[in-house]
């Protein structure tokens, strides 16, 4: 599956479960779909252990323009 088909579904599968769900519910369905199975919060730590403010912010950056339709549906931009 090529990564452009991939994130077409995504984005299809994302706008039909806000316009059925709304936003609160769909957000808390990918919640329960997507359950870490591992510590996040030391998963999260590991990563950034080593990282300045600096580092840690351009890592935020860069999540957040990775995935920007994401995080504008889930209204964290």
């Amino acid at each position: 599956m090529s990564a452009n088909f991939r994130d077409e579904v995504i984005e299809e599968g994302l706008d039909a479960l806000y316009k059925n769900l709304g936003p609160v519910k769909a957000t808390k369905f990918i919640q329960i779909l997507t359950i870490p199975k591992s510590d996040s919060v030391k998963d999260i730590e590991s990563i950034t252990e080593g990282m300045d403010k600096k580092d840690a912010i351009s890592l935020i950056t860069q999540t957040r323009e990775t995935n920007k339709n994401l995080w504008n549906k889930l209204g964290l931009i």
